[in-house]
């Protein structure tokens, strides 16, 4: 399980914060738990020093005890390698000092920036989503078990009470229904049609206009329904955030 714990002084951006991390949680389907302090006490040390979850520290630097650099140095002194996003209103006055203290971080956010919270944003995506992605579908039928890699699935066609699932390297008939492997699945697969969904990531052009989407391995969907059409572009969209 994942933990992501949140240090600022500041209640309005704590507050900001909080937000963004839950609101990417729920875009994205995901379970972690969120832990926020307004500056370094006893239960924040504690957190430090306990190893239950996967963790991701989003430190500002001016607090009233320590400030966010010596938190970060007690976290790595741990022998902790987990993230650490410095985020706060005095790049300059501290870029120095993170730099010959040699403290590993994942990234510096400056709050005057107007974009701060989409790199917030970006960065929490490069930081968890591969970690909580499944690599593998496993299907286990009467006839066989199988193992796929997600990464590689391109899309699966329902039909005749069986699900094609088509991959970079070959076809595989199963007998289940398109929402039993859904259910397996991630964020990343959508439908396009009721009895067809894509592996987003795989998409190279989307042709608004005619409704097409061209997917690897030169394969082209038409006539895509303008529902789901709709719902892709959004999803994409929210993902270039």
């Amino acid at each position: 399980m994942f933990e992501i714990i949140i240090v600022e002084d500041n209640k309005q951006f704590n507050e900001q914060i909080y937000k963004i991390i839950n609101s990417f949680q729920i875009q994205n389907k995901l379970k972690y738990k969120i832990s926020r302090f307004y500056d370094y006490n006893d239960e924040l040390e504690k957190n430090i020093k306990s190893d239950d979850f996967y963790k991701i520290y989003i430190l500002d630097i001016e607090l009233s005890t320590l400030n966010g650099i010596q938190i970060a140095n007690k976290i790595r002194k741990l022998g902790s390698d987990c993230p650490i996003i410095i985020i706060t209103s005095h790049k300059v006055e501290y870029q120095d000092q993170l730099l010959s203290e040699k403290i590993m971080f994942s990234k510096f956010i400056h709050k005057e920036e107007k974009d701060w919270m989409e790199q917030l944003k970006e960065e929490l995506r490069y930081l968890i989503l591969p970690k909580v992605r499944k690599r593998i579908l496993r299907i286990n039928t009467r006839e066989a078990y199988i193992q796929l890699q997600i990464n590689k699935i391109i899309y699966i066609d329902y039909n005749d009470r069986q699900c094609k699932i088509v991959t970079k390297s070959s076809d595989v008939l199963v007998s289940r229904t398109l929402t039993e492997i859904l259910n397996s699945l991630d964020e990343r697969f959508m439908y396009c049609f009721k009895s067809k969904v894509i592996n987003t990531d795989l998409i190279e052009k989307i042709d608004k206009k005619n409704r097409s989407i061209y997917l690897e391995d030169n394969i082209v969907i038409d006539k895509v329904s303008e529902k789901y059409l709709k719902d892709i572009l959004n999803y994409i969209n929210k993902k270039d955030l």
